[in-house]
């Protein structure tokens, strides 16, 4: 099992290996910056279902929405849109992406506000 994993992945790497390093960098950079930003809303989440201070994570998640989302509408390796559009579509995003959180959560109209918290092992033991 762990051969017929490993040889697609290989050959995927080997393939890989006659690109252009700078495009593959640059797409390597916007999936980094994306899964930051998938992160950080995540932890919005589970912040504000643990009843914490959520705004710690929200202001660095709708910040890196709109920096993922306007790098690839603007990049070489992306869409090639001029910056007249990228920045506001990149704020627009940023902006629904805080607004579906809000609303999902803070507002108490999506399964997240009423999801019951059930406490971890370290939680429970203080």
């Amino acid at each position: 099992k762990r051969l017929m994993l490993s040889v697609p992945l290989l050959l995927a790497g080997y393939g890989i290996s006659f690109l252009d390093y700078n495009t593959i960098w640059r797409y390597f950079s916007w999936s980094n910056q994306t899964l930051a930003m998938i992160a950080l809303w995540a932890a919005s989440v589970y912040l504000f279902r643990r009843k914490r201070n959520y705004w710690i994570t929200v202001v660095p998640a709708s910040f890196m929405s709109a920096v993922s989302c306007t790098y690839i509408l603007m990049a070489q390796e992306g869409f090639k849109l001029p910056t007249s559009v990228a920045y506001p579509v990149g704020i627009a995003f940023a902006a629904a992406c805080l607004g579906v959180f809000l609303w999902s959560c803070v507002m108490g109209k999506g399964k997240n506000a009423n999801t019951p918290v059930q406490e971890t092992p370290y939680e429970s033991a203080q």
